[in-house]
């Protein structure tokens, strides 16, 4: 608006300027025509009286009209003066027009170049604005995600503990379970030994009191070699079993080196986490003053998932707590298992002894098959023991991939912790510059009033120059007696005015190139 003010004032200032010479010319026009006229009269009113008057008279005629000649001759001149006058300020008023016509080019050239700034900036600040708000959303967003990921895992949590339970409970019960089928095994065993005791004393008696007859002997020799055959079937079934034994074993001593590992890592990047987040907590209460309530619900949830961990780790103890009862039950098992097969060799041994009792040996291949019916019972067992085993490494491993999601999650989290402190650093930034813009746009909007009062003050001292030469004009025709000349100012007042704002115009250019 200033602008624009200084443009119209400018046309209307040129416009009286021009008005005032036009008048000033047409006055001195005036002035001479009237001189032209009264010397003409007078030299009419001479020759009409030069008939009548004496030689004097014309003589004193002749005097007056040489003496308006002079006068004639001086009012030229001055009029000349007058028009030299007249034709120098004409250019310098034309030099200060076109100066100030330039300053007022400049001028509305820089106006535009500090709006198209003004608007470049707004334009940015709102681009950063929507950006920041966009950048907000996201993090909103990645905020709701983690919480619902959060739930869920809490739920995955307590379902996978609720199975856990129920795990426990059934293994619980099959323990009880395979440690009452123990107890009936060695009540068994002790029945079997007092069988074979008594079988031992009958074989003495019959082994003196009878003796063997020839006819039974291809038919022992044949149940001989059939006992001989299930002898060795049995002895690479124990190979086999062994074989097995020895392979769970070692990939149980893998479990539980993998666990050891697994468990110091997990404790270590605990610790870590635990560092890292009281770190964080001293950095952030020194930084921020005020706490932000969304990094106070991101630390509560990874001290949830931290305990989720260490309940996890917790659980996973007892599971090897119970591995290891259950390899402490195998082994009794093997171990009677070993028993029996001795049993089962010292009971071949007696029966290759006593060949010649038919009947002893019947009631050792029934006695044979109840223990290979016991043998098979107790592989059975074996293999649901396997089974079970293989249940609990595949929870084991479902377990550990839940750890491995819960310490991506608190990856992730730290993550977008990180990308909090950085979006509020450059806010914080954004907002320096815009008040360091928002100061120079005042200084230059100062700067420009100043200039402009200097300029009205300039336009003003103009005015007063053009009155002050105007008044000793007007002074020359209220007396008709013509005045030399003022001699022009070397140095003007509003040449120094314009001296001076072009230079305060060019200091503020470098100031603002810079």
């Amino acid at each position: 608006m200033q602008a624009m003010e200084g443009e119209v004032l400018l046309p209307a200032l040129y416009e009286e300027e021009e008005e005032e010479e036009e008048e000033e010319e047409e006055e001195v026009e005036e002035e001479e025509q009237v001189q032209k006229g009264g010397s003409v009269g007078s030299l009419s009113l001479g020759k009409h009286r030069g008939l009548s008057l004496t030689e004097t008279e014309l003589e004193e005629l002749r005097a007056q009209v040489l003496q308006l000649v002079a006068e004639l001759e001086e009012t030229r001149e001055l009029a000349g003066q007058h028009e030299d006058d007249s034709l120098e300020l004409q250019g310098l008023l034309e030099d200060e027009r076109l100066a100030s016509a330039q300053q007022a080019e400049v001028f509305t050239k820089q106006i535009q170049q500090l709006q198209g700034e003004l608007r470049h900036l707004r334009e940015e600040i709102s681009l950063l604005e929507r950006e920041k708000e966009s950048e907000l959303k996201e993090i909103e967003q990645e905020l709701h995600l983690a919480q619902s990921e959060i739930q869920n895992l809490r739920q995955a949590a307590a379902d996978s503990a609720s199975e856990h339970e129920s795990d426990i409970a059934s293994l619980q019960e099959d323990l009880l379970r395979m440690q009452n089928e123990l107890e009936d095994m060695e009540r068994i065993r002790g029945d079997y030994e007092m069988e074979i005791a008594s079988l031992r004393a009958e074989m003495e008696m019959k082994t003196s009191e009878s003796s063997s007859s020839p006819s039974d002997i291809p038919g022992l020799q044949e149940e001989l070699q059939q006992l001989r055959d299930r002898y060795q079937s049995l002895n690479e079934e124990y190979r086999t079993l062994k074989e097995s034994n020895s392979s769970l074993t070692g990939q149980l001593a893998q479990l539980e080196s993998e666990r050891t590992r697994k468990a110091t890592e997990k404790w270590l990047e605990c610790q870590t986490i635990r560092s890292v987040m009281s770190t964080e907590s001293q950095t952030s209460e020194v930084d921020f003053l005020e706490p932000d309530p969304q990094m106070h619900l991101l630390r509560q949830q990874l001290l949830g998932a931290e305990e989720q961990m260490h309940n996890m780790q917790s659980k996973c103890k007892e599971l090897c707590c119970e591995l290891q009862d259950l390899q402490h039950h195998h082994r009794v098992s093997e171990e009677e298992q070993k028993r029996l097969q001795k049993e089962l060799k010292c009971a071949q041994n007696e029966v290759l002894r006593f060949q010649t009792s038919h009947g002893i040996i019947q009631e050792l291949l029934c006695r044979l098959q109840k223990l290979q019916v016991q043998h098979q019972n107790i592989s059975s067992e074996k293999e649901k023991l396997l089974e079970v085993q293989h249940q609990l490494q595949e929870k084991l491993r479902c377990h550990e991939a839940e750890l491995q999601c819960l310490r991506n999650l608190v990856a992730s989290l730290q993550e977008s912790d990180e990308k909090n402190t950085k979006m509020q650093v450059q806010f914080q930034e954004m907002k320096l510059l815009y008040e360091a813009s928002k100061d120079e746009l005042q200084q230059q909007k100062h700067m420009y009033n100043q200039l402009e009062q200097d300029f009205l003050l300039c336009q003003l001292e103009l005015k007063e120059l053009k009155s002050t030469q105007n008044i000793p004009e007007d002074k020359g025709k209220c007396t008709n007696k013509p005045s030399p000349a003022p001699d022009p100012p070397i140095f003007s007042l509003p040449l120094v005015g314009l001296v001076v704002i072009s230079a305060l115009l060019w200091c503020w250019w470098a100031e603002t190139s810079s």
